[in-house]
C-alpha cells in the first residue's frame, strides 16, 4: 500500500543505476492502479527505453480494459506513426472548414490558429538545437525560417485542402524547402523570377488577411539577407531537420499520424497507456521524447480546460524513467506546479537531485521548484552528498535521551540524564542503509522506512510484445514529397501587376505610419 501514489501528488524517485527504481516503485504503481475499478483506473504515459515496463505490464493492462499505444524511436518499424505537426493541423482543420466559413474563417477561428501557431513554435524550439549556439543570430534566424515555412503550409492548407493533405504537413516537407533555390533574395523579390510559394504569400498578404500579412513581413525580412548569410542560416536549420530527412525508418514514422491521434485517445472514455521507447545510447534522438511528452501534455491540458471543472475525467500519470537524462521539457516548472489542478501527475525517476540542476537553464532555482512540487519522495540510495543532506533534512530530527554515570573516589556513584536533538537518519546512516530498504516521505505521514521486494518476486512478468496492425510495417511507402512550386499554380502578368500595386500600397502604409508618428510627436511637444 505504501508504494502507491494515491495522494494526488507529484512524486520523485531517487536511486542510482541498479538500485531497483523500476522494480521497487514504478512497476508496483502501474500494477496496482491498473486493477482498480474502471472509474478509478489511471491513464499512463511511460518512458520505457529498455521496453522492460511494457513487457512486464502489457498483458495485465490489456486484461484490465486499457488501450495500449507504443511509439518506438529505437525500432520505428514496430512503432505507431507520429507526426509532430499533426496536432497543429488538427487544431485548425478539426474545428471548422474554410469552405463553410469563407472569408470569416480567420476571424472565427483565430483562437485555433493561434493555438496551432503556439504548438508549431513549441515543436520548433524543442528540436535538437546546438546548445553552444543558443541565443545566436544564426539559431534565431534558422528558427524563423522553419517557423515561416511551417506557417505557410498551414495557411495554404486552409484555402487549398484539395492540394495539400494532413500527411504532407510535416517537417520533412519543411526541410525540403530550406534551400536557396526555393527561397529568394532582394534582387529576385523585385522581379517575377521568384518561387511560387513566395509569390502566393505576397498575393494573399495584399488581399488583407492579418495572418498572411504577418507571414509576408517575416518572409520579406529574411529575403533581404545576403545570399551568403542566408545560406549559413539554412545550414543551421537543416542541421536540426536532418533527422526528418535522412533516417529512412524515422522518416516514415514522423511523416504521418495514422492511429496515434492524441485528441481522440483522450476523448475516449477507456483508460490508456502510452509507452515511449527510445535508444538510451543515442542521445541525438532524445529530443523527440521530450517533444512528444510536451505535445501529449498540451493535448491533456486542452481537454481538461474543455470541462467545467477544468479537470481531466480520469487521473493521468506521466511516469518518466531516466528523467535526468532526457533533454529539457519546455516550461517544465510551470507544468509541474499547475498539473495537479488538472488531474495530471508526474513521477520523475532520477539518479539524484543534481540531475535537476540542468533545468536552471530555464530560470533561477527551477530545480528547487521541481523538487518542492514533488511532495511524495521515494529514496533508495545516492552517492551525491547534496542529495543525501536534503533527504536527511527532510526527515527532521528526533529527541534522544542519554544517561551518564559517574563514580567518585569515595565510591559513591551518580546518574544524570540529558536530551539532545539528532537527525532521524543522518547522512552516514543513509549511506549505510540496507539496499532493500525503501525510504518514503509522504504528505500527512511520518517518514516510512520499509523493506521492499523486486516486482518480479510478487507479480508475474507478462512477457508482453506490442503488435499493432497500424504500425509502420503496415504503412505504404510514402510517395514523393509535396512540392510547393509544383503544386501552386504559376502566376500570369496580371499577378505581377497586382504585386507591383501591393508594393506601392505597402510603401504608402509605411509612409502614412511615419507621418502619423510625426504628428504624435508634434502634439506631444505642443503639450
Amino acid at each position: 500500500y505504501y508504494y502507491i501514489n494515491d495522494t494526488d501528488q507529484n512524486a520523485i524517485v531517487n536511486g542510482p543505476p541498479g538500485s531497483g527504481k523500476t522494480q521497487r516503485v514504478l512497476l508496483p504503481n502501474i500494477e496496482f492502479m491498473s486493477q482498480l475499478t474502471l472509474k478509478n483506473k489511471a491513464n499512463f504515459i511511460v518512458t520505457d527505453p529498455k521496453k522492460e515496463i511494457i513487457q512486464f505490464t502489457g498483458k495485465t493492462l490489456e486484461e484490465n480494459e486499457y488501450n495500449i499505444y507504443a511509439l518506438d524511436f529505437s525500432n520505428p518499424k514496430l512503432s505507431l506513426a507520429w507526426n509532430p505537426l499533426s496536432y497543429a493541423w488538427d487544431l485548425v482543420h478539426n474545428n471548422a472548414k474554410f469552405e463553410d466559413l469563407g472569408d470569416q474563417f480567420y476571424n472565427i477561428c483565430q483562437d485555433n490558429i493561434n493555438k496551432a501557431y503556439e504548438s508549431i513554435n513549441n515543436t520548433i524550439n524543442a528540436l535538437n538545437w546546438d546548445k553552444k549556439q543558443s541565443g545566436s543570430m544564426w539559431q534565431a534566424q534558422a528558427k524563423k525560417v522553419i517557423l515561416s515555412l511551417t506557417k505557410f503550409l498551414l495557411l495554404y492548407s486552409i484555402e487549398n485542402l484539395d492540394k495539400i493533405s494532413r500527411n504532407d504537413f510535416n517537417l520533412e516537407t519543411v526541410g525540403s524547402m530550406v534551400n536557396l533555390n526555393n527561397w529568394m533574395n532582394e534582387e529576385k523579390i523585385k522581379s517575377s523570377n521568384i518561387s511560387s510559394w513566395i509569390r502566393y504569400t505576397k498575393m494573399k498578404a495584399f488581399e488583407g488577411s492579418y495572418y498572411w500579412k504577418k507571414l509576408w513581413n517575416d518572409v520579406e525580412a529574411l529575403s533581404k539577407t545576403p545570399s551568403e548569410t542566408l545560406g549559413g542560416i539554412f545550414v543551421e536549420a537543416n542541421s536540426v531537420l536532418m533527422i526528418f530527412n535522412n533516417d529512412e525508418e524515422l522518416k516514415r514514422m514522423l511523416r504521418e499520424t495514422k492511429s496515434f491521434d492524441m485528441e481522440e485517445i483522450v476523448k475516449n472514455n477507456k483508460p490508456f497507456a502510452i509507452f515511449i521507447h527510445y535508444p538510451d545510447h543515442k542521445p541525438a534522438n532524445h529530443f523527440l521524447v521530450s517533444l512528444l511528452i510536451e505535445q501529449i501534455y498540451q493535448v491533456l491540458i486542452e481537454n481538461a480546460n474543455s470541462h467545467n471543472n477544468l479537470k481531466l475525467e480520469r487521473r493521468t500519470f506521466f511516469l518518466i524513467d531516466e528523467f535526468g537524462n532526457l533533454p529539457l521539457i519546455s516550461n517544465f516548472d510551470n507544468k509541474i506546479t499547475i498539473c495537479r489542478s488538472r488531474n495530471i501527475f508526474f513521477m520523475l525517476i532520477v539518479q539524484d537531485y543534481n540531475q535537476l540542476k540542468k533545468y536552471n537553464a530555464l530560470g533561477q532555482d527551477v530545480d528547487r521548484t521541481i523538487k518542492s512540487s514533488c511532495q511524495l519522495v521515494y529514496f533508495l540510495a545516492s552517492g551525491d552528498e547534496t542529495t543525501l543532506r536534503e533527504v536527511s533534512n527532510s526527515l527532521g530530527n528526533k529527541t534522544v535521551k542519554t544517561k551518564s554515570y559517574s563514580q567518585s573516589s569515595s565510591g559513591s556513584s551518580s546518574t544524570s540524564e540529558s536530551e539532545r536533538e539528532k537527525p532521524v537518519m543522518s547522512v552516514a546512516e543513509l549511506k549505510e542503509k540496507d539496499p532493500n530498504h525503501l525510504l518514503i516521505t509522504k504528505p500527512g505521514n511520518k517518514p516510512i522506512l520499509m523493506e521492499s521486494l523486486l516486482a518480479y518476486k510478487y507479480f508475474e512478468n507478462d512477457n508482453y510484445y506490442f503488435v499493432s496492425k497500424d504500425n509502420l510495417e503496415s504503412l505504404e511507402i510514402a510517395s514523393d514529397l509535396w512540392d510547393a512550386n509544383y503544386v501552386i499554380e504559376q502566376f500570369d502578368e496580371n499577378d505581377d501587376e497586382v504585386a507591383r500595386n501591393f508594393d506601392k500600397e505597402i510603401t504608402k502604409e509605411k509612409n502614412l505610419s511615419k507621418l502619423e508618428e510625426i504628428r504624435k510627436n508634434i502634439k506631444t511637444r505642443k503639450g
